[in-house]
Parts: C-alpha cells; structure tokens; sequence
C-alpha cells in the first residue's frame, strides 16, 4: 500500500524532501558561519 502511496504522489513527495533538505541545509550553513562570526569578535 505504502508503494502505491509513494508511487502516485512520488514526485510531490521528491520535491517536498528536496525543499526540507535544502532549509535543513540553509538552516546549518547559517548557524556555522554565525559561530564562525562570533569566534572572530
């Protein structure tokens, strides 16, 4: 059944995964470069 769920709506659920992956990403690029910036100062 899942197969099938995943089958009819995989291309949606693709692109939902690549959206939360990227903010995920995002998400830790901003927190590295906003520790990176706090060592500096």
């Amino acid at each position: 059944m899942i197969w099938h769920v995943f089958a009819h709506y995989g291309i949606v659920a693709s692109l939902i995964y690549i959206l939360v992956e990227f903010l995920i990403f995002q998400i830790l690029l901003e927190l590295l470069v906003f520790s990176i910036d706090s060592k500096h100062n």
